[in-house]
């Protein structure tokens, strides 16, 4: 809000005026006015963001709510705003639903790169990673889905997943599960090594006697979120079902 009441002016006084001239004066060739107010104009607005954005507490994160609370908010904010006389406050308990809704919302235990190559696990100090680095604007989605301000770095450093080289193991539920990274680690791997998932980003990790998670099957899928079931099972939603049939994405699924 503060970044905006500073900046808004400048745009209003400077930017887009200087734009209107910029664009009537080119004809002409009267391009230096019309630069040189959306030239002051631009810098003022980046310089009040880097100030603002340097301060402490200057952002915050926020659990990404589930799919139904913003049709909510949006329905009982039109009853509170629009609708004439008492009926309005019907509004209120829709509001109240939606909120209540985001703030129980429960985040995947068990996240998965397309890759095969980072997963997270969601813990009491938040979401533990694999690794400190790779896949990082999906890791970056992760978090910030998590309402979680830490970097990848950070977040690796936390405790849930233990690795060794390039395998790393965490317990899900009342199993564990195994990723492995390359061909020769896997190779080392008998089985799954008493795991009830194993990942990786081999494109084919052959029979195993686990549920597998690998290249070829997280290509057809997408990332992929894990939860825990019952009797010790696993219910694994890939991106691509979850996000349904896109025209723009059936290229990029294997048959």
């Amino acid at each position: 809000m503060l970044a905006n009441l500073l900046a808004s002016p400048a745009l209003g006084l400077l930017v887009m005026p200087g734009a209107v001239l910029l664009a009537a004066g080119a004809p002409l060739g009267l391009v230096q006015p019309g630069l040189l107010m959306m030239d002051l104009g631009c810098r003022w607005v980046i310089l009040v963001a880097e100030q603002v954005a340097g301060i402490d507490g200057a952002t915050g994160v926020v659990p990404s709510p589930p799919p139904l609370v913003l049709p909510l908010l949006t329905f009982g904010g039109c009853l509170l705003l629009l609708w004439q006389g008492r009926g309005r406050l019907a509004g209120l308990p829709v509001i109240a639903m939606a909120v209540w809704l985001w703030t129980t919302a429960e985040r995947p235990p068990l996240l998965v790169t397309e890759t095969g190559g980072v997963m997270g696990v969601l813990g009491p100090e938040g979401r533990a990673l694999s690794r400190a680095t790779g896949d990082g604007y999906a890791v970056s989605a992760w978090l910030e889905n998590d309402g979680d301000g830490a970097t990848q770095a950070e977040a690796a450093e936390r405790p849930g997943i233990v690795t060794e080289g390039r395998v790393s193991r965490a317990l899900i539920g009342s199993g564990t599960v195994l990723l492995v990274r390359g061909e020769r680690a896997l190779a080392g791997i008998q089985g799954c090594d008493g795991a009830i998932l194993l990942i990786t980003d081999v494109a084919e990790a052959g029979p195993r006697p686990c549920d597998v998670l690998d290249g070829r099957r997280l290509q057809r899928i997408g990332a992929a979120a894990v939860w825990p079931e019952d009797e010790g099972g696993l219910r694994i939603i890939g991106a691509r079902e979850a996000s349904g049939d896109r025209p723009w994405t059936r290229g990029a699924v294997s048959p």
